[in-house]
């Protein structure tokens, strides 16, 4: 079987869609020649084998839902985000809710506990 990688992947977004657990990266990194830090390129084909799948439950939910995962980051994406100048923090004041002066004299108990018990 074959998966396409997507921009952005790293093997093992490959290997949590199709073999349903990151375990799965050893399987596609000897099956394909690859190492398993390999940087993977967008619409580079990687093949897989059913024997390959770690946790089908996994794998099924990643295949019926549509979840492609790609958390890799990029050297040119890391320096192009941080080339970007940070956003100004707004240290405009939110003003708070009115509230109502607190109720704190003490409350005594008068002739309450007057009564002699028998």
């Amino acid at each position: 079987m074959k998966a396409t990688a997507r921009y952005g992947q790293w093997l093992g977004d490959v290997a949590l869609a199709k073999t349903g657990a990151l375990e799965g990266v050893w399987a596609l990194a000897l099956r394909n020649g690859l190492s398993v830090t390999s940087e993977l390129t967008t619409g580079q084909e990687l093949e897989w084998q059913p024997e390959d799948v770690e946790d089908s439950g996994v794998a099924n939910i990643y295949r019926t839902e549509r979840i492609e995962p790609a958390t890799g980051a990029r050297e040119e994406d890391i320096r192009a985000l941080l080339a970007e100048p940070a956003a100004e923090p707004d240290n405009d004041r939110i003003e708070e809710d009115p509230t109502e002066e607190p109720n704190t004299a003490s409350r005594v108990f008068n002739n309450i506990f007057d009564k002699q018990f028998s």
